[in-house]
């Protein structure tokens, strides 16, 4: 066997909506196949959330310094690689 377990994947999604999140970041807004609303931050793409009131409070209540280090953890993750996956295969992993 071999290989890495854990890397990061993607699946292209419709953006309903982006808008300022806070502290000069964005997200986006996209609808999963079951109809959920979810929201991505715009720089990785990360899954963040399930509204944008519950992101920006997230955003507004964290310090900087933190919000600024885990994006730049997703960012060293995904220069790793990514596996892009279909949204059929990307939303049977992840069952939002």
């Amino acid at each position: 066997m071999g290989g890495r377990v854990d890397s990061a994947v993607s699946t292209e999604v419709k953006i309903i909506e982006e808008k300022q999140i806070g502290k000069g970041f964005y997200g986006f807004s996209f609808k999963t196949p079951k109809g959920t609303l979810k929201i991505a931050e715009s720089i990785t793409g990360a899954i963040v959330g399930d509204s944008f009131e519950e992101v920006i409070s997230d955003i507004k209540n964290a310090p900087l310094k933190i919000i600024k280090q885990q994006i730049e953890d997703v960012k060293r993750e995904l220069k790793k690689g990514c596996q892009r996956l279909s949204n059929q295969d990307f939303f049977k992993l992840y069952t939002y």
